[in-house]
């Protein structure tokens, strides 16, 4: 009679621990599923994009959804940055054309001549965007834009020591790329140009790492082809001084380099174009690429990535040495330059 209760008690616990063991493992193998269809259909989009190198619709909305759901996740280090990705997913659909054709004025820096956001802007170009895909990159010299000004415009105070007018070539003048991006719109607009969505300036560097992850790209029309090591040297030789006088347009080589270089990129396989993205992202970090845009949505979040190039203020004094060489016939590449701070505390 007293071994009874004993045995019925043992029963029933071990009977509730199975019901407890159970509930959590289907618990897991749903969340598991969860993640997996998630991952599966995250992986059908990713696939789907780099294949066709643009979204369609559906593709947009159904990763709209995957995103929302990653709102459910905990957070953790690894889903830290998905989920500012998620937070941020209708600015990115705003950069990207999704709501309506965007152009983005491209400032091509040189840091052979030093300026304060990272170089003398020799080429400028119209990049066209939309839902996701680039329908053209139209290329100019920098001076041919300067010769549609009309006008004289007071240039800064250093600018006027040489020059007593301002233009296109010199508006990356200030620190902070916020505020020569808004001179660079201006100036652009004043030679008759179309108002921008936004600016984004772009160092060799970014080219350099393309052209490491690809491999050479010959641009037939001149018999060429360049790589990592000899881009910097053969484009300067070209658009200086190997171009056709005839024709006088020194950036074609420039134009023609870049259509080459989109069509062999849009070959390359899905995990190619993945690694390619991720080393943007380094450029970004690096300022090799600064953003600004129109757009206030956009222009926050590349704000908070620290990827607009933006100065910001702080209570405390700090040192900044802003460096900006003008006719310096790209000397700084073969400069070297040190600074040496000794700082007193009394």
């Amino acid at each position: 009679k007293e071994v009874l209760p004993v045995t019925r008690q043992r029963k029933s616990k071990f009977s509730f621990r199975k019901i407890i063991a159970g509930i959590v493992l289907a618990a897991f193998l749903n969340t598991a599923n969860y993640g997996m269809d998630l991952y599966k259909s995250y992986k059908e989009i990713k696939n789907n994009y780099w294949t066709a190198n643009a979204m369609s619709e559906e593709n947009v909305a159904e990763l709209g959804k995957l995103l929302d759901a990653v709102n459910f996740l905990p957070t953790t280090k690894e889903t830290k940055k998905i989920k500012e990705l998620a937070g941020s997913f209708e600015e990115l659909k705003s950069i990207l054309g999704f709501e309506w054709p965007k152009k983005y004025l491209l400032i091509f820096q040189n840091p052979a001549e030093a300026r304060a956001t990272g170089g003398f802007i020799g080429s400028v170009g119209i990049l066209s965007i939309k839902a996701g895909k680039i329908e053209s990159i139209k290329m100019n010299d920098v001076y041919n834009i300067d010769g549609q000004l009309l006008g004289n415009i007071e240039p800064p105070e250093p600018i006027k020591r040489i020059s007593s007018s301002w233009s296109l070539h010199d508006s990356n003048w200030f620190f902070d790329f916020s505020a020569s991006s808004e001179k660079i719109n201006w100036l652009y607009e004043k030679t008759g140009g179309s108002t921008m969505d936004g600016v984004i300036a772009i160092n060799p560097k970014v080219v350099l790492d393309l052209l490491k992850a690809i491999g050479p790209v010959r641009v037939e029309k001149y018999g060429i082809e360049l790589n990592q090591e000899n881009f910097i040297d053969l484009t300067q030789r070209q658009v200086e001084n190997e171009y056709d006088k005839t024709v006088n347009q020194p950036k074609l080589f420039l134009a023609d380099f870049l259509s080459q270089l989109k069509e062999k990129f849009d070959e390359l396989p899905a995990y190619k174009k993945i690694s390619i993205a991720k080393n943007f992202i380094v450029n970004l970090d690096q300022k090799d690429i600064q953003v600004n845009f129109k757009d206030s949505g956009p222009q926050v979040f590349m704000e908070k990535q620290n990827w607009a190039g933006k100065v910001n203020s702080s209570e405390k004094d700090y040192l900044a040495i802003v460096h900006s060489s003008v006719n310096g016939f790209k000397s700084d590449a073969v400069m070297d330059e040190t600074a040496v701070l000794s700082s007193e505390i009394e």
